[in-house]
Protein backbone atom coordinates (compact mmCIF):
# COMPACT_ATOMS: atom_id res chain seq x y z
CA UNK A 1 0.00 0.00 0.00
CA UNK A 2 1.21 3.64 -0.75
CA UNK A 3 4.59 1.91 -2.37
CA UNK A 4 6.31 1.54 1.26
CA UNK A 5 3.58 -0.47 3.43
CA UNK A 6 4.26 -4.61 2.74
CA UNK A 7 1.31 -6.81 3.86
CA UNK A 8 2.64 -10.35 3.18
CA UNK A 9 2.09 -13.64 4.65
CA UNK A 10 4.10 -16.64 4.27
CA UNK A 11 3.34 -20.36 4.87
CA UNK A 12 5.83 -22.49 7.14
CA UNK A 13 5.34 -25.73 4.57
CA UNK A 14 7.10 -23.52 1.78
CA UNK A 15 9.59 -23.06 3.91
CA UNK A 16 9.98 -26.83 4.72
CA UNK A 17 9.81 -27.17 0.75
CA UNK A 18 12.45 -24.66 -0.09
CA UNK A 19 15.12 -26.00 2.32
CA UNK A 20 14.38 -29.21 0.90
CA UNK A 21 15.11 -28.59 -2.91
CA UNK A 22 17.73 -26.55 -1.96
CA UNK A 23 19.50 -29.61 -0.12
CA UNK A 24 18.45 -31.45 -2.99
CA UNK A 25 19.98 -29.24 -5.58
CA UNK A 26 23.11 -29.24 -3.38
CA UNK A 27 23.54 -33.11 -4.64
CA UNK A 28 22.07 -33.21 -7.83
CA UNK A 29 24.51 -30.34 -9.07
CA UNK A 30 27.31 -32.60 -8.50
CA UNK A 31 25.93 -35.52 -10.50
CA UNK A 32 24.76 -33.41 -13.24
CA UNK A 33 26.24 -31.14 -15.91
CA UNK A 34 23.09 -29.78 -17.30
CA UNK A 35 21.81 -26.62 -14.74
CA UNK A 36 18.15 -27.89 -16.62
CA UNK A 37 18.74 -31.33 -15.57
CA UNK A 38 18.90 -30.87 -12.41
CA UNK A 39 16.16 -28.17 -11.88
CA UNK A 40 14.19 -30.82 -13.13
CA UNK A 41 15.27 -33.89 -11.35
CA UNK A 42 14.93 -31.29 -7.99
CA UNK A 43 11.24 -30.44 -8.84
CA UNK A 44 10.56 -33.79 -9.18
CA UNK A 45 11.92 -34.74 -5.94
CA UNK A 46 9.93 -31.84 -4.27
CA UNK A 47 7.03 -32.49 -5.60
CA UNK A 48 6.66 -35.99 -5.77
CA UNK A 49 8.60 -36.89 -2.22
CA UNK A 50 11.51 -38.83 -1.73
CA UNK A 51 9.36 -42.23 -1.76
CA UNK A 52 9.27 -41.48 -5.63
CA UNK A 53 13.00 -40.08 -5.63
CA UNK A 54 14.09 -43.71 -4.00
CA UNK A 55 12.00 -45.81 -6.67
CA UNK A 56 12.98 -43.80 -9.77
CA UNK A 57 16.86 -44.22 -8.42
CA UNK A 58 17.08 -40.26 -8.48
CA UNK A 59 18.27 -40.21 -4.86
CA UNK A 60 20.23 -42.86 -2.52
CA UNK A 61 18.57 -44.09 1.14
CA UNK A 62 21.70 -42.41 2.94
CA UNK A 63 20.90 -39.00 0.60
CA UNK A 64 17.39 -38.57 1.26
CA UNK A 65 18.12 -39.87 5.57
CA UNK A 66 20.81 -37.46 5.58
CA UNK A 67 18.53 -34.42 4.50
CA UNK A 68 15.78 -35.54 6.18
CA UNK A 69 17.47 -35.87 9.57
CA UNK A 70 18.97 -31.99 8.20
CA UNK A 71 15.57 -30.85 7.95
CA UNK A 72 13.73 -31.99 10.95
CA UNK A 73 16.65 -30.82 13.31
CA UNK A 74 16.16 -27.15 11.31
CA UNK A 75 12.40 -27.14 12.07
CA UNK A 76 12.42 -28.90 15.33
CA UNK A 77 10.42 -26.04 16.72
CA UNK A 78 7.67 -26.12 13.97
CA UNK A 79 6.66 -29.78 14.45
CA UNK A 80 7.26 -33.60 15.49
CA UNK A 81 10.06 -35.32 13.27
CA UNK A 82 7.61 -37.73 12.08
CA UNK A 83 5.18 -35.28 11.00
CA UNK A 84 8.03 -33.51 8.99
CA UNK A 85 9.32 -36.52 7.56
CA UNK A 86 6.43 -37.97 6.17
CA UNK A 87 5.48 -34.39 4.27
CA UNK A 88 8.94 -34.91 3.06
CA UNK A 89 8.26 -38.45 2.07
CA UNK A 90 4.82 -37.72 0.31
CA UNK A 91 6.23 -34.15 -1.55
CA UNK A 92 4.48 -31.17 -1.91
CA UNK A 93 1.51 -32.90 -3.65
CA UNK A 94 0.41 -33.71 -0.11
CA UNK A 95 0.22 -30.62 1.10
CA UNK A 96 -3.39 -30.49 -0.17
CA UNK A 97 -4.32 -32.53 2.74
CA UNK A 98 -3.12 -29.45 4.82
CA UNK A 99 -5.48 -27.03 3.77
CA UNK A 100 -7.31 -24.60 6.06
CA UNK A 101 -5.88 -27.48 9.15
CA UNK A 102 -5.85 -25.11 12.04
CA UNK A 103 -5.70 -28.10 14.28
CA UNK A 104 -2.32 -29.11 12.08
CA UNK A 105 0.94 -27.01 12.94
CA UNK A 106 2.04 -27.29 8.86
CA UNK A 107 -1.45 -26.07 7.96
CA UNK A 108 -2.10 -22.85 6.19
CA UNK A 109 -5.06 -21.10 5.02
CA UNK A 110 -6.51 -21.19 1.76
CA UNK A 111 -9.52 -20.05 -0.80
CA UNK A 112 -10.79 -23.61 -1.74
CA UNK A 113 -14.03 -25.86 -1.93
CA UNK A 114 -13.35 -26.74 2.27
CA UNK A 115 -14.30 -23.91 4.48
CA UNK A 116 -11.81 -21.57 4.55
CA UNK A 117 -9.65 -20.95 7.81
CA UNK A 118 -9.29 -17.10 8.66
CA UNK A 119 -5.80 -17.86 10.51
CA UNK A 120 -4.07 -15.47 7.99
CA UNK A 121 -6.45 -12.98 7.20
CA UNK A 122 -6.04 -9.31 7.20
CA UNK A 123 -9.69 -6.96 7.65
CA UNK A 124 -8.74 -3.76 7.45
CA UNK A 125 -10.05 -0.01 7.08
CA UNK A 126 -7.72 3.13 5.95
CA UNK A 127 -8.99 6.52 5.33
CA UNK A 128 -9.53 6.85 1.49
CA UNK A 129 -7.35 10.21 1.84
CA UNK A 130 -4.22 8.61 3.43
CA UNK A 131 -4.57 5.51 0.36
CA UNK A 132 -2.71 6.93 -2.61
CA UNK A 133 -1.95 3.13 -4.22
CA UNK A 134 -2.44 -0.44 -3.50
CA UNK A 135 -0.51 -3.16 -5.57
CA UNK A 136 -1.78 -6.83 -5.65
CA UNK A 137 0.98 -9.60 -6.74
CA UNK A 138 1.80 -13.37 -6.86
CA UNK A 139 4.87 -15.12 -5.26
CA UNK A 140 6.03 -15.23 -9.14
CA UNK A 141 7.91 -11.47 -7.82
CA UNK A 142 10.54 -12.24 -5.59
CA UNK A 143 11.30 -8.87 -4.25
CA UNK A 144 9.33 -5.76 -4.33
CA UNK A 145 10.09 -2.63 -6.79
CA UNK A 146 10.91 1.09 -5.65
CA UNK A 147 8.07 2.96 -7.78
CA UNK A 148 4.43 1.62 -8.53
CA UNK A 149 4.03 0.72 -11.89
CA UNK A 150 3.76 -2.38 -13.76
CA UNK A 151 7.39 -1.36 -15.65
CA UNK A 152 8.51 -0.86 -11.85
CA UNK A 153 7.47 -4.79 -11.13
CA UNK A 154 8.91 -6.10 -14.10
CA UNK A 155 12.25 -4.47 -13.89
CA UNK A 156 12.10 -5.90 -9.81
CA UNK A 157 11.44 -8.93 -11.75
CA UNK A 158 14.08 -8.58 -14.18
CA UNK A 159 16.77 -8.04 -11.12
CA UNK A 160 16.33 -10.86 -9.16
CA UNK A 161 16.61 -13.06 -12.22
CA UNK A 162 19.72 -11.22 -12.72
CA UNK A 163 20.88 -12.11 -9.43
CA UNK A 164 19.89 -15.55 -8.58
CA UNK A 165 18.38 -17.14 -11.15
CA UNK A 166 18.36 -20.79 -10.02
CA UNK A 167 16.55 -19.53 -6.72
CA UNK A 168 19.23 -21.01 -4.39
CA UNK A 169 20.76 -17.71 -2.25
CA UNK A 170 18.72 -14.54 -1.51
CA UNK A 171 15.83 -15.39 -3.66
CA UNK A 172 15.73 -19.24 -2.28
CA UNK A 173 12.48 -20.96 -3.95
CA UNK A 174 10.54 -24.32 -3.98
CA UNK A 175 11.45 -23.79 -7.79
CA UNK A 176 14.19 -22.36 -10.01
CA UNK A 177 14.20 -20.88 -13.83
CA UNK A 178 15.55 -22.62 -16.80
CA UNK A 179 16.92 -22.36 -19.90
CA UNK A 180 13.08 -22.84 -21.20
CA UNK A 181 10.92 -21.08 -18.71
CA UNK A 182 10.95 -18.95 -15.06
CA UNK A 183 10.42 -20.61 -11.64
CA UNK A 184 6.99 -19.42 -11.43
CA UNK A 185 4.41 -17.72 -13.12
CA UNK A 186 3.39 -13.66 -12.08
CA UNK A 187 0.44 -11.41 -11.75
CA UNK A 188 0.49 -8.10 -10.35
CA UNK A 189 -2.50 -5.36 -10.54
CA UNK A 190 -1.35 -1.76 -9.10
CA UNK A 191 -4.54 0.58 -8.46
CA UNK A 192 -3.38 4.31 -8.02
CA UNK A 193 -4.90 7.52 -7.77
CA UNK A 194 -3.48 8.36 -10.43
CA UNK A 195 -3.20 5.88 -13.16
CA UNK A 196 -6.24 4.32 -12.32
CA UNK A 197 -5.92 0.24 -12.48
CA UNK A 198 -3.19 -1.57 -14.87
CA UNK A 199 -2.87 -5.64 -14.66
CA UNK A 200 -0.42 -7.68 -15.71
Amino acid sequence: MNGTRLIQRKKPIDDVSTQSRLAVHSILSQRHPDPDEVEKLSRYVCFEGYDAALQQGILSASETGRICDMLVARFANLTDPEILSGFLDWGIRSQFMLANRTDHPMGFPTLNCDETSLVDIIDLRLPLADLTSVELFTDGYFQTPDAVSIAAWEQSFALSEAEDFHKLHRFANVKGSTSREFADDRSVIVVDSINGIKAA
